[in-house]
């Protein structure tokens, strides 16, 4: 079985980001919407462009046409906007038909990341992570192949505690420090996904919630360096 390209490259973009903000909306039939904001940093920026040989404004870090291509290709998902204010900021707005068939799509360890069920009137979506799962999720990546697992993620068999990576990649990168220290920038680094279901919420693990909204928000620095799972849930009727 094929991956589901689209839907897999956008989960790259979440996943390489410094910072994201998705809101979406889930009926209980499964369809719903998603905008996405995602902003690079200015370090990352540079460091993939000096990696890549480029230089100046050249680099072309959101690939627009593949995405759009992706997505036409896939029933189910529409991708209804994408658009890049500037080099380093990415916008997308996506509506989908049943998130179940998305998720079924997909093959592997990808595919076990994502889970939408039906319980008599409970509807739960659920979002498991693992080493194995992240490493295939940026394996994906649809403008350097694995290069952004090979520079983001620790190596396969070091395994490092977050402050251990923290220093390291602070090391690494430290010719591109300026004001804020490299550390700050990467502890910041956070994605955050609101999801407002149709209903009420039964229950919700692993973020918090909001009048009738779910927030999760994830460490970009504990996703990396997940070592068992992280677990993510919404429950709703």
């Amino acid at each position: 079985m094929r991956y589901h390209r689209a839907v897999v490259a956008l989960i790259v973009v979440l996943l390489s980001a410094c910072s994201v903000r998705q809101e979406m909306t889930l009926s209980r039939s499964g369809a719903g919407q998603a905008t996405v904001s995602v902003e690079l940093h200015r370090v990352l920026v540079e460091y993939l462009a000096d990696l890549s040989g480029f230089t100046g404004g050249s680099m072309q870090i959101f690939d627009l046409a593949a995405l759009e291509e992706r997505f036409a290709a896939e029933p189910g998902v529409e991708l209804l906007s994408a658009t890049v204010p500037n080099a380093h900021q990415l916008r997308l707005r996506v509506r989908f038909a049943d998130i179940a068939r998305v998720f079924d799509a997909q093959s592997g360890v990808v595919r076990e990341v994502f889970t939408f069920s039906e319980d008599g009137e409970q509807r739960r979506l659920q979002i498991r992570l693992t080493p194995h799962s992240v490493r295939a999720l940026m394996g994906f990546s649809p403008a350097s192949d694995s290069m952004l697992a090979d520079i983001l993620l620790p190596p396969v068999d070091q395994p490092m505690r977050e402050a251990d990576y923290v220093d390291y990649l602070a090391w690494a990168l430290e010719e591109y420090q300026r004001q804020t220290p490299i550390a700050t920038i990467i502890r910041n680094a956070a994605i955050r996904v609101e999801i407002e279901p149709e209903g009420r919420i039964v229950s919700q693990r692993g973020g918090r919630t909001e009048g009738n909204r779910v927030i999760f928000e994830i460490p970009v620095v504990q996703l990396l360096t997940v070592r068992d799972a992280l677990e993510y849930s919404l429950t709703f009727r």
